[in-house]
């Protein structure tokens, strides 16, 4: 009989396919440096979107404020230093607010630049002035020069050329920059070279900016970007008609949103084809959270005054120039204000870092996932760094690390951890992945019954264009009880290609 008119019942009941991320905690406001605490949970509310959307913004912002002002020295001797310059960024699927959460985190920038531009207008004014005057004396010591080379002025040869020789032109002001958008890497050697504290790149979709640096001839873009991590390091850039420029602290922040499937498709690509050379596992402070409480109509007013005590903040930390001032000293190598930890904070980093080098390591193994966990040695003295800083301009801290931003810092790692687990393992293993696609186009009826794998893989769908993954992946599913293999006979004394009946009761 027809096999595709078989009886229903004859056939066995479809075992679930488990398809679901690994899980992550709740979200917790304790994690929340407590200037910022009411306004995020204030804001998360009235959008009903995941709390992390708006916390990781902003904590990228803050350490991309502080950047080469102040820095960490997370060890009492060793002159182990961290800058604490964070990448990162927001998962979510289309329609989870994660545009307007970023902007939300970054509305505070808008009154900075709008100081930043009345500041460098009345400094052109000033710079006109001083120019005229530096070019006045320039003039002036120039004629005394002719007088007296030719011995008629009364003043001595040598001290006019020392006057000249010390005659500074002053410094034309540039423009205050705390992000940009998209830059190329000529510019954004500039912008850093005028910006030494460092900037943050922000872009609405990170995926345009990881896809950018996977193109042939952007090697340098990708190189420059890797270099500029740490926040330590220098940059020099030779370009016919742009000269020399000489970049002194690379120090660039990096934030952004991107959606699961993108991610998911962009880490299998970087995974297995251009290879593992450290980038991913630079984003650090990178989440994925649950869709969160159930959907309700919220219209209410934003919570102002906590608001405006996170806007005061973050403010303070963007015009504080000399970090000293809050008990930092100054490293006689690079020149960098720092802190240590206070005793009791020293002893829960010493802890951490125990635990993380002798039990969480060792355990992930040589996977990218354990070298993603690597990068947390300097992740978790930098947020402690930045949450004490936080509470030191809003006047509740003062001296060394607190206990409490380092307990803090302790908690997002250990709450950072899980995501991590979660995103790469999106990646890590493609067969699921396979698996889950062709039971949807199975169940979407989007193959013939039967079908063979050649049917599959001819159809170019994401993640089931190799032969052999098709087949081990038809083979899961007909353990599964989704297919069953038709019996064929021979042609020519050659065994027939596989073909695959389909569960009707899918």
């Amino acid at each position: 009989k027809d096999i595709r008119f078989e009886e229903v019942d004859e056939w066995p009941e479809p075992k679930p396919i488990n398809d679901s991320l690994l899980p992550v905690d709740p979200f917790s406001d304790k994690l929340v440096p407590e200037p910022f605490r009411d306004w995020i949970t204030d804001a998360s509310f009235r959008m009903q979107s995941p709390p992390e959307f708006i916390a990781v913004p902003v904590l990228i912002l803050c350490s991309s404020l502080i950047g080469t002002k102040c820095v960490v020295k997370a060890k009492k001797k060793d002159d182990w230093t961290i800058v604490p310059n964070i990448w990162g960024g927001i998962i979510g699927p289309p329609g989870s607010l994660k545009t307007p959460c970023m902007n939300e985190a970054f509305k505070s920038l808008a009154k900075l630049e709008k100081s930043a531009k009345e500041m460098l207008i009345e400094g052109k004014k000033e710079y006109e002035v001083e120019l005229l005057g530096h070019q006045a004396k320039i003039e002036n010591l120039k004629a005394e020069l002719k007088k007296a080379a030719t011995g008629k002025g009364g003043k001595d040869l040598e001290k006019i050329k020392e006057s000249l020789f010390n005659a500074e032109k002053p410094d034309e002001p540039t423009l205050q920059r705390f992000k940009t958008n998209d830059a190329t890497i000529e510019k954004l050697s500039e912008l850093l070279n005028e910006n030494p504290a460092g900037l943050i790149l922000f872009r609405d979709e990170l995926i345009g900016l990881l896809s950018s640096w996977e193109r042939p001839g952007r090697e340098s873009d990708r190189a420059f970007f890797l270099e500029s991590w740490n926040g330590n390091g220098s940059h020099t850039t030779d370009r016919i008609g742009r000269g020399t420029i000489f970049t002194e602290n690379l120090c660039l922040s990096i934030c952004g949103g991107i959606q699961p499937q993108k991610l998911r498709g962009y880490l299998n690509q970087a995974v297995n084809g251009f290879g593992n050379d450290g980038l991913l596992q630079r984003f650090q402070l990178l989440v994925y959270p649950d869709p969160g409480r159930d959907w309700i109509n919220v219209d209410q007013a934003p919570n102002e005054l906590a608001r405006q005590r996170a806007f005061s903040t973050i403010t303070k930390l963007a015009e504080t120039k000399d970090f000293t001032i809050y008990d930092a000293e100054i490293n006689e190598f690079d020149g960098f204000p720092f802190l240590h930890f206070s005793s009791d904070a020293q002893e829960v980093f010493n802890e951490w870092l125990t635990d993380l080098q002798t039990k969480k390591l060792p355990e992930a193994g040589e996977t990218i996932f354990g070298e993603h966990l690597a990068k947390y040695r300097s992740l978790m003295p930098s947020l402690a760094l930045v949450f004490h800083l936080i509470q030191v301009v809003d006047s509740t801290a003062e001296g060394p690390i607190s206990l409490e931003a380092a307990t803090m810092a302790a908690a997002w790692v250990d709450f950072l951890e899980l995501h991590a687990r979660r995103i790469y393992g999106m990646v890590e293993d493609c067969n699921k992945q396979a698996l889950t696609k062709l039971a949807k186009k199975l169940k979407d009826g989007c193959l013939p019954n039967p079908f063979n794998v050649r049917d599959v893989y001819r159809k170019h769908w994401e993640g089931l264009c190799d032969p052999k993954i098709c087949e081990i992946v038809c083979d899961e599913l007909k353990d599964l009880n989704w297919l069953r293999e038709k019996t064929n006979g021979k042609i020519n004394g050659r065994p027939q290609s596989r073909e695959f009946l389909i569960n009707p009761k899918i």
